[in-house]
């Protein structure tokens, strides 16, 4: 489960506070990547992944950081962990089928800024 970072970041303003909007709690992938502001403010990339014999795969891929949610602690409650991840979506052109990946590749790696 993952819960967007637009919804529980630190402050650097407030001396590294938390800023809580609401508790955290845990959100589905797809609904985080279908409505959150992190993933709508972002625009489609396409990337090619390789040649077949239908021609080039391409996908569209959308990327954020988020903090996973802990649900394994005493009570079941969700608590995010300190650090951020990659959520990225992905869709076929072709297709249109969509997966989801999770990394935990730094914050400047190319994998989120691959375009075709």
């Amino acid at each position: 489960m993952f819960v967007a970072s637009e919804v529980f970041r630190r402050n650097p303003a407030l001396g590294n506070a938390v800023r809580r909007q609401c508790p955290p709690t845990s959100k589905r992938v797809d609904n985080v990547c279908r409505h959150s502001p992190v993933f709508t403010r972002n625009t489609w990339r396409r990337i090619k992944i390789k040649d077949t014999m239908r021609g080039p795969a391409v996908w569209e891929v959308k990327a954020a950081r988020v903090h996973l949610v802990d649900t394994s602690g005493p009570g079941k409650q969700s608590i995010p962990t300190d650090r951020l991840y990659w959520l990225m979506v992905a869709r076929s052109t072709r297709t249109g089928e969509i997966k989801y990946f999770v990394s935990n590749a730094p914050r400047r790696s190319k994998c989120a800024r691959r375009r075709v």
